[in-house]
């Protein structure tokens, strides 16, 4: 199967750095291929009984200066290689990788696993699952 649309998501961890490199990889086993490097991140909330609370406008934009430089952190990884961009987007990470996945028509999905297994898989979850789990594409897990 050929890939012209490869999804990599990042969080800046070392598990996202070997998927980012797979994808690369991937990106010159398949000349043409398009490469999105997608960074997923959510603003802080807290709840307190039922209710959400927003956090400052402080905690807002430290969270978003951090997102922004795991972004720009990407950029540098794929200043070399053609037809790559980097998005930050707000969102849940898991249902924002699906979806970008589906709406913009991805060939393949590349993912870093954290290593999360067994009973505190269930009981945490996790991004790289969720994505297998509801992934209308091809994913490929990367230890």
């Amino acid at each position: 199967m050929i890939y012209s649309k490869i999804l990599v998501a990042y969080d800046g961890s070392l598990e996202s750095e070997e998927a980012m490199k797979h994808a690369i990889l991937l990106c010159e086993y398949f000349p043409g291929a398009t490469l999105l490097v997608l960074h997923t991140f959510m603003l802080p909330t807290f709840m307190l009984g039922e209710a959400m609370i927003a956090s400052s406008a402080e905690a807002n934009a430290e969270a978003y200066a951090h997102a922004e430089a795991i972004v720009d952190n990407a950029r540098v990884l794929i200043a070399s290689t053609p037809n790559a961009s980097v998005e930050l987007i707000l969102g849940k990470a898991g249902e924002t990788i699906v979806a970008q996945s589906k709406d913009r028509f991805f060939d393949l999905i590349v993912i870093g696993s954290r290593g999360i297994g067994g009973m505190r898989e269930l009981m945490l979850g996790s991004v790289s699952h969720y994505v297998v789990q509801h992934a209308l594409i091809p994913v490929l897990v990367v230890k």
